[in-house]
């Protein structure tokens, strides 16, 4: 099965129904390979999600962290080195 760069399989896409159901096995059995397979689906999204969040609450923090770097930076290309830094 196909899967995309983080590992997630590609969703199959079923043009006939019928056809397909017939060919490979009775409804019952693509039905919870199916369900499985939304379950899965359902769960990585959640994980997503989660992770998005979380990387959200870091946001703020990160931003203050590259401030601080950069008056940092500017401060030492201004040639003062023996000068001490307040913190």
């Amino acid at each position: 099965m196909e899967t995309n760069p983080r590992g997630i399989p590609k969703a199959p896409f079923v043009e006939n129904v019928e056809d397909h159901v017939s060919e490979q096995e009775p409804v019952e059995i693509v039905l919870r390979k199916f369900q499985e397979a939304v379950a899965k689906y359902k769960f990585m999204e959640i994980n997503l999600i989660q992770r998005k969040r979380n990387l959200d609450v870091k946001i703020p923090e990160i931003r203050k962290t590259l401030e601080m770097v950069q008056y940092l930076k500017s401060e030492g290309e201004e040639g003062d080195e023996d000068k001490e830094i307040e913190t």
